[in-house]
């Protein structure tokens, strides 16, 4: 895409929030098939008709999110797009068709039973999202976790939903200072990867941006 673009005198750009409105997100939409071609996550007649290995997941995936969220937000620029009602994931909660919660669960066909993260942007490493996912939802499987009630409403504006990170600093602490991800993903690419996060933050803070050249330029 980056080398096509420019052939029609184009710019492809891969950020989370390149205007103001919606962002550019990449939903992670995930469920686990048997060799038999049998979706694990449908379970007719359960709750949601979620299978309890489902519900399981998705509980992983919930109680890990907040210290996942560096891994599934990457850069500064990804918090731009995680704010009320811009339809990304900014709490660790769960809902059925719900498109306001971090996870959003699908389960009105066995054939399309999945579950979707709603926290990554465009700018994500795809490979490492799957990755934290995959850790957060193997943490509930292993431990037969049940997830928190499903949100019905807005997961916008209710402080009783836990929040995630709403910076790039904030989401690296809550990485280094997590117990699961460090399990599932390795010590070794845990201490790699929030260096690289805070090396990033170091450049920004180094930087002197447009914002303040606008105002601060002509009147100091």
């Amino acid at each position: 895409m980056k080398e096509i673009a420019p052939q029609h005198d184009l710019t492809a750009s891969f950020m989370a929030k390149t205007f103001p409105g919606f962002g550019s997100s990449c939903h992670l939409q995930q469920s686990l098939w048997s060799p038999e071609g049998e979706n694990l996550f449908w379970a007719q007649d359960e709750e949601g008709n979620l299978s309890e290995l489902g519900r399981s997941f998705v509980a992983g995936q919930v109680a890990t999110m907040r210290e996942a969220t560096a891994i599934l937000a990457p850069t500064l620029n990804s918090y731009k797009r995680l704010t009320a009602d811009s339809a990304a994931g900014t709490t660790a909660t769960c809902g059925f068709e719900n498109r306001t919660t971090g996870l959003r669960i699908l389960s009105e066909h066995s054939e399309g039973c999945r579950v979707e993260n709603r926290v990554p942007g465009g700018d994500v490493n795809p490979y490492l999202a799957m990755a934290a996912c995959l850790a957060g939802g193997l943490y509930g499987v292993e431990r037969k976790m049940e997830p928190p009630p499903p949100v019905s409403g807005t997961a916008y504006g209710d402080p009783t939903h836990p929040a995630l990170p709403g910076s790039l600093e904030e989401a690296t602490a809550a990485l280094e200072a997590g117990e699961v991800m460090r399990e599932y993903l390795g010590e070794e690419f845990l201490r790699f990867f929030a260096a690289t996060r805070r090396w990033e933050l170091e450049q920004f803070r180094a930087a002197v941006t447009d914002w303040e050249i606008r105002p601060y330029l002509q009147f100091l």
